[in-house]
């Protein structure tokens, strides 16, 4: 910027003529009012050189901060060029330019900002603003000049470069710039990026002129160990010549850098004072009023200016301060809303990327990892083709090349993605196009879907599909589905060949309605329906349907209903068996039982009847022989018709005895016998049933043990029933116990309250196998021993039926060769405590004994072959 040269001094005015000799009172007036002046001007003069010195002082402070505050907002502009630049190295020129207009929009602060990129060849310069700067001369002087390099390693050293004065030819501007502020960066290859502010006013163009009191700026930097003035020599000397100079200096920073500023400062001349000391003397009350008016009225528009500028320049740099912090909150607002971005997306379970034109990633979320096993940090550095199979890549880049066309398609394409530990995934690949707005290259982003499990839950369900089709399709059960209104839908080929149809496919189209075509009693059909509806599924549902010849079959049908959402009935689907010969074999079978039930009822009056017609020769037998035996009527004459007599009485006896047990059996399981309850004492009954086994025990050299405490409750029953029972244990347990053995008979009363009795033996037992032999009616375990004593195999079932007729539970307990216990209890209902009442409601039984009158007779009168306490 060229500096117009000061005006130069005015000329001294010229020496008054000398006063003649007649004037010399005048003259010593004169002389005396000049001494008064000069006293006076002096001062004057003296207090104006103080006051100026002040004022000159408030002025480089003013200037100072001045300075001070726009090198802050330039620090501010270019730092956060510097932290843009250095954050990314994805800013285009474009991107620089956006940037620089709107963080300076008014270009209050630079001239110009331009963007130096360092390239292998050289350099790049790219203008953000500032027209009126040349740019080839501003390359120029950016490589050559040696101010500009120096200010340029320092740049690249980290430390912000700075050049002052530079000539305007050296830019082919029209005025000199002040100041060259230079900054760096370096991108990710290396090589610098410089961000280059011009600010051509650095310094008040005032200031440069060399008026207000300032004649000479010099500004020294500690790090280059030299200074350099703002103002040229031409001005300097021409100030110098005539002006009283004194000299003031301040600091000042720039970004990391300290300054030294030297200002040269005028003060005012006293031989201007001097010239004007006769006019002082004239005119001085008015001359000093009008003066210090003057001086105090340019004082204060002095200090409006001063106050103005630096209100204006608080305001500028409040309205900076806004600016940045609303920038830095737009700026971590930004970080936040990216960083829940990049959080969105790394949870989201398809893989997210994004590629350049030829599929180099740029980006890729944490689902990749999962999928592939590769880093993200290797995968960015890395084509996308790189990890597609070989086989499917052709396929991927003609997806690929439609999309950057722009023909965008949401068609997805399955490929093999490579795995880091080996082997491929099945994915499914969406592609789109991405053109931002500003943005000449073009982006594509895609979507990774792994279809790996579902290609194979896919294949799992065919497998399935096809197992159970070929189930369904060789299944001998007939599979239907058919609609509520009669007609099939569908059926597999075992149904057809039981309707009688060649195939499915003939059975569904010639059945039109299956209500009269297949159902034999058509209200069948509407019983299936209803069921159906109402109950949901039915199963074993019997009828009969017509095949297609017209012969009618028995089948049985298992069925559900399948619904809608709202519960309707879509259709029916079930399966249907082919049953015809099994009815015939039931009706057939039940032919027979009718039959045998008959046949069984015959028989059972014929027993009934012969028993009743045994009794009536056998107690006339018994009677006779009894008279015999005892020869009533006198002596017999023979022994031998004695003894004769005694086995008839016997024999008879025993056959009584035993058509009686066939009788009371018969009459139990017929449901004809019928208790006489009464209070009895157990302990009368089972001396009783002992005292009758005795001889039996003698005979076979047994002991006999009771085992009954005297003190036993009363019990409510049938008194003959439970002697019956209890002398039928002892019988069996007597008639199986070798000579030398023990029977013992014992009753408790349980902690439930039931009576339990026990019949103990210490004879031969029974293995563990026949013990259900032996509970049955007539069974029997053939021995040796058993044959002492005829029996018919039903003394312990009538011993279990009456026991049941009672409410009670019978068991048999046996180690084969050590003995054996036969135990029934009877319910606490049916123990009666001392001073309580009979119970009006004992519990009663039925007895689950086999029906003995479907024996055949021949069994009746079977020898006895048993080894075991079923007497």
């Amino acid at each position: 910027m060229a500096e117009e040269p000061p005006e130069p001094p005015a000329p001294p005015p010229k020496k008054p003529e000398l006063l003649n000799s007649g004037r010399l009172t005048l003259l010593l007036a004169g002389v005396m009012g000049t001494l008064l002046s000069v006293l006076v001007s002096g001062f004057i003069f003296l207090n104006l050189i103080e006051s100026s010195r002040l004022q000159s002082n408030d002025q480089m402070v003013a200037i100072i901060d001045n300075l001070q505050s726009r090198l802050n907002n330039l620090d501010s502009l270019i730092n956060i060029l510097q932290i843009v630049m250095h954050t990314t190295d994805k800013v285009t020129p474009e991107d620089f330019e956006r940037l620089a207009k709107k963080l300076d929009p008014y270009k209050q602060l630079t001239s110009g900002i331009y963007w130096v990129a360092q390239t292998a060849s050289g350099y790049e310069i790219h203008n953000a603003y500032g027209n009126n700067m040349d740019s080839e001369k501003l390359l120029a002087l950016f490589t050559s000049n040696v101010a500009v390099q120096q200010a340029r390693a320092e740049a690249a050293a980290g430390r912000l470069g700075i050049v002052l004065n530079v000539p305007s030819q050296l830019l082919g501007t029209e005025q000199n710039v002040a100041a060259i502020l230079i900054l760096a960066t370096t991108n990710p290859s290396g090589l610098s990026n410089f961000v280059v502010a011009v600010v051509p006013e650095l310094f008040p163009q005032q200031l440069q002129n060399g008026s207000d009191y300032v004649s000479e700026i010099r500004v020294t930097m500690p790090a280059r160990e030299s200074s350099v003035s703002l103002f040229d020599e031409h001005a300097k000397a021409s100030l110098l010549n005539w002006l009283p100079q004194q000299t003031a200096e301040r600091s000042l920073t720039m970004g990391n850098q300290h300054w030294q500023v030297t200002l040269l400062m005028s003060e005012i001349g006293t031989q201007f004072l001097h010239l004007l000391a006769p006019l002082f003397i004239l005119m001085a009350g008015l001359g000093l009023t009008y003066a210090l008016t003057n001086y105090l009225a340019m004082y204060q528009r002095r200090q409006a200016r001063v106050t103005a500028m630096a209100t204006s320049l608080e305001k500028t740099n409040r309205e900076l301060k806004n600016r940045i912090v609303e920038r830095d909150q737009i700026a971590e607002t930004l970080r936040n809303n990216e960083r829940e971005f990049r959080a969105v997306i790394d949870r989201v379970s398809d893989v997210i990327f994004e590629t350049n034109a030829v599929g180099a990633m740029a980006f890729v979320n944490a689902s990749w990892t999962f999928l592939s096993g590769f880093d993200i940090r290797d995968t960015l550095t890395k084509s996308l083709f790189d990890f597609v199979h070989e086989t499917d890549r052709q396929n991927l880049q003609t997806h690929f090349n439609q999309t950057l066309s722009g023909e965008d398609s949401l068609r997805k394409h399955e490929v093999r993605i490579l795995r880091k530990t080996g082997g491929f995934r099945q994915v499914e690949i969406g592609l789109r196009s991405l053109r931002r707005t500003g943005f000449a290259t073009i982006r594509v982003v895609g979507t990774m879907t792994d279809v790996s499990e579902r290609r194979r839950q896919e294949a799992q369900l065919r497998e399935a599909e096809q197992k159970y089709r070929a189930m369904v399709e060789n299944s001998v059960a007939g599979i239907f589905q058919c609609t509520p209104d009669g007609r099939y839908i569908s059926v597999n080929p075992a149904f057809a060949h039981i309707m009688g149809y060649s195939s499915p496919a003939e059975l569904v189209a010639q059945v039109r309605d299956i209500r009269q075509e297949v159902y034999y009693h058509s209200e069948q059909w509407d019983l299936f329906v209803t069921r159906l509806r109402e109950e949901g599924a039915i199963t074993e549902h019997e009828i009969q349907v017509r095949r297609s010849n017209g012969a009618v079959i028995w089948a049985a049908i298992n069925a559900r209903a399948v619904r809608d959402e709202d519960g309707n009935a879509l259709y029916f689907e079930g399966t249907m068996e082919n049953i015809t010969r099994r009815k015939e074999a039931e009706m057939a079978l039940r032919t027979a039982k009718e039959q045998a039930d008959l046949a069984n009822r015959a028989k059972s009056e014929f027993l009934a009847n012969m028993s009743h017609e045994l009794r009536t020769p056998l107690n006339a037998i018994i009677g006779f022989s009894e008279i015999i035996k005892d020869e009533m009527f006198g002596p017999v004459g023979r022994p031998d018709y004695v003894e004769y007599s005694k086995d008839i009485h016997a024999s008879g006896t025993h056959l009584l005895e035993l058509i009686n047990d066939i009788l009371d059996v018969s009459k139990i399981e017929a449901g004809k016998k019928e208790i006489n309850e009464s209070l009895f004492d157990f302990g009368n009954v089972g001396a009783a049933a002992l005292r009758l086994v005795k001889p039996r025990a003698d005979g076979g050299k047994l002991t006999l043990i009771s085992d009954i405490p005297p003190n036993l409750p009363q019990i409510w029953g049938e008194e003959l029933a439970i002697k019956q029972s209890v002398l039928n244990m002892l019988s069996n347990a007597v008639k199986f116990t070798p000579e030398g053995g023990s029977v013992t008979l014992s009753a408790r009363i349980e902690s439930d309250g039931r009576l339990k009795v026990t019949v103990a033996d210490t004879g031969i037992g029974i293995k563990e196998e026949d013990i259900p032999k032996v509970l049955v009616p007539f069974g029997q375990v053939d021995s040796a021993l058993a044959r002492r004593y005829a029996g018919t195999g039903l003394g312990l079932t009538l011993v279990i039926s009456l026991v049941e007729l009672h409410g009670g539970e019978f068991k048999l307990e046996s180690v084969f060769g050590k003995g054996t216990q036969a135990i029934f209890y009877l319910p606490a209902e049916r123990v009666v405590q001392p001073g309580q009442e009979p119970p009006k409601n004992a519990p009663k039984g039925k007895p689950s004994a086999t029906d003995i009158t479907a024996m055949p007779i021949k069994d009746l009168y079977a020898e006895e072959a048993m080894a075991a306490p079923a007497a």
